[in-house]
């Protein structure tokens, strides 16, 4: 018996991954007017069925911002086991984006915010929370003299502001600015300064 709910429960989970997964799809071409029933045609199932994993859209995107940054949280211990040099570490593990969020448009988030702040507010609360790995190659750089001492709680506080300012504004929507690129160009102004 415990066997078989183990098995359904192990079920339930890769359901719920291919529902995570199509609803991406979905919102990388529609943004937040996707439907359930995009999902349920997209993956070739019933509402029915799709609603015995997942309650409603709203309950459908709160548990997609867990399982992205969980994959965030993936890809960054990948990369701090790497090999890389330790100032390429840095620099990718403060924009990491899973291989699944490289094509998202991210700049969709403000829609997010503006119908469903209580699921924006945890992405909010998500981007403030699990900076040890970095803070830790931060200080390990510091002690090695690759960069200079500073203050830490000031830099994650810069870095915060950027990336809830990037996803909670229009500044890259109006501006035609890729999620990606910005972060690419905010480690290049953060390593390299603005001096010729």
């Amino acid at each position: 018996m415990m066997e078989r709910l183990g098995n359904e429960e192990g079920i339930k989970e890769e359901m719920k991954v291919r529902i995570f997964e199509s609803a991406l799809t979905l919102f990388r071409e529609k943004g937040i007017k996707f439907t359930m029933d995009d999902v349920a045609k997209n993956l070739g199932i019933s509402k029915k069925t799709l609603y015995l994993v997942v309650r409603d859209k709203e309950a459908l995107l709160n548990e997609m911002v867990d399982y992205g940054f969980n994959l965030i949280k993936e890809a960054e211990r990948k990369i701090v086991e790497s090999e890389m040099p330790l100032l390429d570490k840095i620099q990718q593990i403060i924009i990491v984006l899973p291989e699944q969020y490289q094509n998202l448009d991210l700049r969709q988030m403000i829609q997010i915010k503006d119908r469903y702040p209580k699921i924006y507010q945890k992405v909010a609360v998500r981007l403030e929370t699990g900076w040890d790995e970095t803070l830790i190659l931060l200080q390990e750089a510091v002690d090695q003299g690759l960069i200079r001492d500073l203050n830490f709680t000031i830099l994650k506080a810069i870095l915060e502001g950027a990336f809830e300012h990037f996803l909670g504004s229009g500044v890259l929507s109006d501006n035609g600015i890729k999620y990606e690129i910005a972060l690419q160009t905010m480690m290049d102004i953060m390593m390299n300064g603005i001096k010729k």
